[in-house]
């Protein structure tokens, strides 16, 4: 009966301290994850603040727009040139992510809480200046400067950017290799995020303005240095990736040679936004009709949880006249640049913590056990189990 009573009692005392420092544990952890969720939303609303403005910079599109470039109103010369940095502010920033060294916050960062790399989920979509939608994250879009086959003949291999075109990709996404034409370009594109083993694509084919229709498409690989001298002398061995020259017969094609494609493959995944599920970020982004509206309603539809940030911003291309606006009270519109970048600082908070986590869990472990057995050494001395 008293060894009984005496298991019972060592039972009870071991819940109990089980239940204190467990609960201590977890709830020192959960006020903790709290207060640095809270130090990563700021930082990452500040970053979220600055992702329209860091795209056109970045892509260079505010450039048209500066007095003090080379490249000011340059888009009334090259409009083809413009639609390319556009298509480069997009595929530049399919992704991206946040990534902590050291510091986070404000302040210095504990040595146990992990430097993270963080992804997030983002959507640049470009319209005009009457709202319709140009390009967005979500097309797959292969882009490039190329040249003419005269010109290729010519052997004007070092001149780069004469012409600006572009080919959409989606169709085919998805689907099995054998039936997406561009698989090769997805895959190589997966490995890298590039296209840098194609040295060079032989397109024929015909242009719906800067968008080149391709009939059939040669491409060259593995040559680290290769040029219209270089195919010339037949040392290029170009590849066959499709021909759908039977369908377009009778239709006048055009043959180009492009150098140093880009492209981007969107990784959108679904989410849910107020109650509605959506396939991607980007589709999300295209529905809200964000173009026109004013600052307030862009922050309107904007979430900014712990456990979800979504903002949404624009930028202009506009050469603001003042002597316009003084007029008529409006100033011209080239293109809205619309994004939306999602976070999750909560999810950010338990990752920099994983090792607070294990080293506090661990602590309270051995204080647990060594509680425990000086509670049974002083009140059960005598115990054999």
């Amino acid at each position: 009966m008293k060894r009984r009573c005496r298991l019972k009692s060592i039972s009870a005392v071991t819940c109990l301290l089980t239940f204190f420092f467990v609960g201590t544990w977890l709830v020192s952890m959960v006020v903790l994850t709290v207060v640095t969720a809270q130090e990563f939303y700021d930082a990452l609303y500040q970053r979220s603040l600055e992702f329209a403005n860091s795209v056109s910079q970045y892509s260079l599109l505010s450039t048209f727009y500066d007095p003090a470039s080379d490249r000011y109103r340059y888009q009334d010369e090259r409009p083809d040139f413009l639609e390319h940095q556009m298509l480069l502010a997009i595929g530049n920033n399919v992704s991206a992510s946040y990534y902590t060294s050291g510091y986070y916050g404000s302040g210095e960062k504990s040595k146990l809480i992990r430097d993270i790399n963080y992804p997030l989920e983002t959507a640049v979509l470009v319209y005009d200046a009457n709202g319709n939608l140009l390009h967005g994250s979500e097309e797959d879009i292969l882009y490039f400067n190329y040249y003419t086959q005269e010109e290729w003949d010519a052997g004007t291999d070092t001149a780069a950017g004469l012409h600006y075109g572009w080919i959409n990709m989606s169709e085919g996404k998805g689907l099995s290799n054998q039936e997406d034409p561009y698989f090769l370009f997805r895959s190589m594109y997966a490995d890298s995020h590039s296209l840098r083993d194609i040295a060079a694509i032989r397109a024929s084919g015909y242009f719906e303005g800067s968008e080149l229709k391709p009939v059939t498409l040669h491409y060259v690989s593995d040559a680290p240095i290769f040029n219209s001298a270089v195919d010339q002398t037949g040392e290029g061995e170009w590849q066959l990736l499709f021909d759908r020259s039977q369908e377009y017969k009778d239709q006048d094609l055009v043959t180009v040679y492009i150098t140093y494609p880009e492209m981007w493959d969107y990784p959108g995944k679904p989410l849910t936004y107020k109650g509605q599920e959506y396939d991607s970020l980007a589709a999300l982004t295209e529905t809200l009709e964000l173009p026109l509206k004013d600052s307030a309603e862009y922050l309107d539809s904007s979430i900014g949880d712990l456990n979800e940030l979504l903002i949404f911003d624009r930028w202009i291309g506009s050469a603001f006249s003042e002597a316009e606006y003084q007029d008529t009270g409006k100033y011209t519109i080239d293109f809205y640049l619309v994004t939306a970048i999602r976070s999750n600082p909560l999810a950010c908070a338990v990752s920099a913590l994983q090792n607070i986590y294990i080293a506090a869990g661990l602590l309270t472990l051995a204080m647990l056990l060594f509680v425990r057995s000086r509670i049974r050494k002083y009140l059960w001395p005598d115990a054999s189990f």
